[in-house]
């Protein structure tokens, strides 16, 4: 009886430590899928956190873009719109603006003595006359004693000046440019004449003209006892 009793409480002791390790077995288990789910959240938050790092960096990105403002957009504009028009201007400019000199210069003036006339020419291209000026220089002791009128080679005459109307004499003329668009008639100005000055005639009974040949510029010397030179002048065309 007594080797029974041992026997069962053997059974009983190796039952018992049989249960512990399985206790011990599923607490390690336990604790080792609760350590493989912490690395996974882990994982999972840093995954989180880099995305969230990602779309901030984007963030930061989008916000560093700065737009141009409306008032850079506009000088921008403007800029262009100057660029333009210069580059039209340069285009006029080349493409119909014609200088056309005369020859033989300079000369005495009158041509012989101290009275009379000079007859100079000077010769130009093809092309419809929009507009024309003349610029010139003359020297003379009484430019009081001048008059002159300049004539298309299709022989339309026009009155520059008629300057016996001064009381005095005067001396010179000296970068005298006509033109139809000046707000001061030569009669009204004052020697050397360095100016923009009106024609006494209007040059625009010119236009429509084919500019083509020989144009005549004829200065009078009316009075006899002074003198001087016609140094140069030149005939300043737009053509279309």
């Amino acid at each position: 009886m007594k080797k029974n009793t041992m026997i069962i409480a053997a059974l009983t002791l190796t039952v018992a430590c049989i249960q512990g390790d399985i206790k011990s077995t599923d607490s390690a288990t336990t604790d080792a899928m609760d350590s493989t789910n912490q690395d996974d959240n882990t994982l999972e938050d840093n995954d989180e956190t880099d995305d969230s790092d990602d779309d901030s960096d984007a963030t930061d990105t989008d916000s560093e873009t700065i737009e141009p403002s409306e008032e850079d957009t506009q000088n921008e504009d403007d800029q262009d719109d100057q660029d333009d028009q210069d580059d039209q201007d340069d285009q006029n400019n080349d493409s119909s603006a014609v200088l056309v000199a005369a020859t033989g210069l300079p000369s005495p003036l009158p041509l012989n003595g101290t009275k009379g006339e000079l007859v100079t020419t000077a010769i130009s291209p093809a092309g419809t006359i929009a507009d024309i000026d003349i610029k010139f220089n003359l020297e003379h002791s009484c430019t009081k004693d001048l008059s002159a009128e300049l004539v298309s080679p299709g022989g339309t005459s026009v009155a520059l000046f008629n300057l016996s109307g001064y009381p005095v004499c005067s001396s010179d003329m000296i970068d005298t440019l006509l033109n139809d668009e000046s707000g001061t008639g030569i009669g009204s100005g004052s020697n050397p004449y360095t100016n923009a000055y009106q024609p006494l005639g209007s040059l625009s009974d010119f236009n429509g003209e084919n500019a083509a040949g020989e144009w005549t510029l004829t200065i009078n010397d009316n009075t006899v006892g002074d003198s001087g030179r016609l140094l140069d002048w030149t005939l300043v065309l737009t053509l279309q």
